[in-house]
């Protein structure tokens, strides 16, 4: 089967029933303009509201760039707050200090074979690092460092209506579910797993399988951000699993 049967078929099965016919229509000419996959998680939906947006991975956006005709080259990297940066005449003067533990942010340059200088963006922790998130908190350098890239690249090759997650989802998550006819806010999947996994290794290992099955995602996304990624049935499913297996385990 061809790549593109694949990507229709997968498609068809995982994007479709999140979505309108028209929202269908978009994301699947998105995916086709920019050349990204629905099967490596390099486009797809998040909630917001009521709303569908379409969003890509860093390696997506990066696979665009790579395979764009005018790209020449990428250059990133983390600032912590003792180091020395500057930014002057659009040049980067930037040495490290001695100690590198409080990060600011990070830049990227993006140089284009017909622009004279390279396009830059430099992403603040602060302002994308998700509050709490202990998937940042261990890896918060290459993840902020992915942050630029993903927005730097979007500025140097004019992508729109295509947005990186950390760039609609910064530090509060709108989106609702339904489960028993409850609503449950978004940011709240995280707090009713920990009550229903506790302290239970053995279930969190499960609960962990079963979600990230679901899922076609980049190496290092975290838990956090798969349950997020997910429909509303889908994240029902796998807690009334992991309900009947706390129960049965109890019993």
């Amino acid at each position: 089967m061809k790549n593109e049967e694949l990507e229709k078929n997968y498609f068809n099965k995982k994007i479709k029933p999140q979505c309108s016919e028209e929202e269908a229509v978009e994301i699947w000419y998105t995916a086709q303009k920019y050349g990204l996959s629905f099967i490596k998680n390099e486009i797809f939906f998040r909630k917001d509201g009521n709303r569908n947006i379409i969003c890509a991975s860093r390696d997506g956006f990066l696979g665009y760039a790579n395979n764009h005709s005018q790209f020449s080259g990428m250059n990133s990297d983390v600032v912590y707050a003792d180091d020395q940066f500057v930014r002057e005449n659009n040049q980067i003067k930037h040495r490290y200090g001695s100690e590198r533990s409080k990060i600011v942010g990070a830049y990227t340059l993006i140089k284009r074979k017909d622009f004279e200088l390279p396009i830059y963006y430099f992403a603040s922790f602060d302002q994308y690092a998700p509050e709490a998130n202990k998937f940042w908190e261990e890896n918060g350098p290459s993840m902020i460092q992915k942050v630029s890239e993903a927005i730097a690249i979007k500025k140097a090759f004019n992508i729109s209506k295509v947005y990186l997650v950390n760039e609609i989802f910064q530090q509060t998550e709108t989106t609702y579910l339904n489960t028993s006819n409850v609503k449950v806010e978004n940011a709240d999947r995280l707090k009713t797993l920990r009550e229903i996994v506790a302290d239970n290794g053995e279930l969190r290992q499960v609960a962990i399988q079963e979600f990230k099955s679901l899922n076609i995602f980049e190496a290092d996304l975290d838990l956090s951000t798969i349950i997020y990624s997910l429909t509303d049935d889908e994240f029902s499913d796998v807690i009334d699993k992991l309900d009947d297996l706390n129960v049965n385990k109890a019993a």
